[in-house]
């Protein structure tokens, strides 16, 4: 007994006396387990599967999009797949090869620091790079030994130079990508390899790279960062993955309550989306190089990045004028704003299921933007 609860276990005694069945418990089920299993042979194994699969009373399950023409095949046609499949050779699974984790490019070019500005009393040093990004490194013992990356800059999905719903996917898949000529088990073996984590996120006005790895494999990080903004490759498989995955959300969303309700919402509060999602034939239109397009448009944006370690400023300097300053950067980006609608406006949409009723309320007013209000 445990502070007044049943034994473990003993609530499996029921179950067994109304089955008229012994009681056996987890302990002698897995000693039980453990005497039979060197008995079980691979031909045990595959005989029963046999009986499993000759069984007479087969289920074939499909799981089709919503709306895709699909025909089900007859008895006949399935029954003979399940001949063609037992007279096939099988051939045994090819072993699995060594990992070869790729190198990275090596930066041979170098940009420069121009300006410096001191905050001793914050520990905080403000650089001025020559590209016009800018670096705010933040010196603190929260640190411990690990060195963190920061990367923002105004490049979101909203930007004029780009494409909306491209430049969403173009940034999903170069996250997965990794440099040209990788794949993505490459990125993630070489991630693992190097213990570097590296992350990229977008909205709509901003693009955030975020990265974090040892003081010692601070140049790996920035090195992988460098390789992203100068040489993204797409994985293949990627991409085909990611946009059949798309293809089947919006083809089960395009009649879901859900998706009803959010039109509705955009309608009421915006008057109409900030952007047309693709058609079925955009997605399946898009090409590799369009979406590398995207990424390097949003990439060139000027950035502001955030170091932060418990090193001397100083330390990561020659890093900083070879992996960040030498970065090509274009000019700041324009964002399409798309606020709310003035005045007040209601609707009612019958869209629930069951019998209740939902009621949301928006607000929306302009406030200019000011440092103590951001802060």
């Amino acid at each position: 007994m445990n502070h007044g609860n049943l034994p473990i276990g003993f609530s499996n005694y029921p179950l067994s006396w109304l089955q008229s069945k012994p009681y056996v418990g987890a302990q002698q089920i897995g000693r039980d387990a453990l005497t039979l299993l060197p008995t079980i042979t691979p031909q045990d194994v595959n005989r029963h599967l046999q009986r499993w699969l000759a069984a007479p009373d087969t289920l074939v399950q499909f799981s089709v999009p919503g709306d895709v023409l699909f025909t089900l095949p007859t008895v006949t046609a399935v029954t003979t797949e399940q001949q063609k499949a037992r007279a096939a050779n099988l051939v045994p699974a090819p072993l699995p090869s060594a990992k070869v984790v790729p190198e990275l490019p090596v930066v041979t070019t170098a940009g420069k620091r121009t300006a410096v500005q001191h905050f001793p009393q914050q520990q905080v040093e403000h650089w001025q790079l020559g590209n016009s990004d800018r670096v705010v490194y933040l010196r603190t013992p929260l640190a411990r030994d690990k060195f963190y990356l920061s990367a923002y800059s105004n490049a979101g999905f909203m930007a004029k130079t780009l494409n909306p719903w491209q430049a969403q996917i173009a940034s999903q898949i170069v996250a997965q990508s990794g440099p040209q000529g990788w794949h993505a088990e490459n990125l993630r073996d070489w991630k693992q390899a190097q213990a570097v984590s590296l992350n990229v996120s977008q909205n709509a006005d901003e693009l955030q790279i975020i990265g974090i790895s040892s003081f010692k494999q601070a140049q790996s990080l920035l090195q992988l960062y460098h390789a992203m903004n100068t040489q993204a490759g797409i994985d293949a498989r990627v991409m085909k993955d990611s946009l059949a995955a798309l293809m089947r959300q919006r083809a089960n969303r395009t009649q879901s309550a859900g998706d009803l309700r959010q039109r509705e919402v955009t309608r009421l509060r915006f008057g109409q989306p900030a952007y047309q999602e693709p058609t079925q034939a955009q997605l399946r239109a898009i090409t590799a190089p369009m979406l590398l397009s995207q990424w390097q448009q949003a990439v060139s944006a000027p950035v502001t990045y955030y170091l932060m370690e418990n090193e001397p400023a100083e330390t990561f300097l020659p890093l900083v004028e070879r992996y960040l300053a030498s970065l090509p950067q274009a000019t700041q980006p324009a964002i399409t704003t798309h606020p709310a609608l003035a005045g007040t406006r209601e609707s009612t949409v019958a869209l629930n299921i069951e019998p209740r009723s939902e009621v949301r309320a928006w607000s929306y007013s302009e406030q200019p933007w000011t440092p103590q209000a951001a802060v």
